[in-house]
């Protein structure tokens, strides 16, 4: 039986656009999920907000995906005082307990502004295979602060 990897990133609000402009191509490129993976099946998870479902769900890149779940975060976005960190903090939590819930093998969380080099995910499997974890923390900006 083939493993489990499950992607997944949180989505709302001005990372939509950009999202859905620059991390998803990245994400499909050469070597990432679309191609094929010997023994891993991937599956990639979105944690978005229902008024951007039908954006994502009419993406032409993403309906080339096989295996596509949603989870809505409107929950997580109606509480008082709440701040981007606290969205991503319940989303994560709720990833964690999807993939125990569904046995995944592996997890792979990235930020909706990530770019993925071609064969990244590739890569990172080869890694694996001989161990059981591979970080691999890269170059982060703060985006308010660039695009200001």
């Amino acid at each position: 039986m083939a493993q489990r990897l499950l992607l997944s990133t949180c989505v709302w609000g001005s990372y939509v656009d950009l999202f859905l402009e620059y991390t998803l191509p990245s994400l499909i490129s050469k070597g990432n999920i679309l191609s094929k993976h010997k023994k891993v099946e991937i599956s990639l998870l979105f944690l978005i907000s229902k008024s951007d479902f039908k954006k994502f769900k009419e993406n032409i890149n993403i309906k080339k995906i096989p295996n596509v779940s949603y989870f809505s975060i409107d929950n997580f976005m109606n509480k008082k005082s709440v701040t981007k960190y606290n969205i991503l903090n319940q989303s994560q939590k709720k990833v964690f307990e999807i993939v125990n819930k569904e046995n995944f093998d592996y997890l792979m969380l990235f930020y909706a502004d990530s770019i993925f080099p071609e064969n990244y995910v590739k890569n990172c499997l080869n890694l694996i295979e001989n161990s059981d974890v591979v970080l691999s923390p890269g170059p982060l900006i703060n985006l308010e602060k660039f695009i200001e």
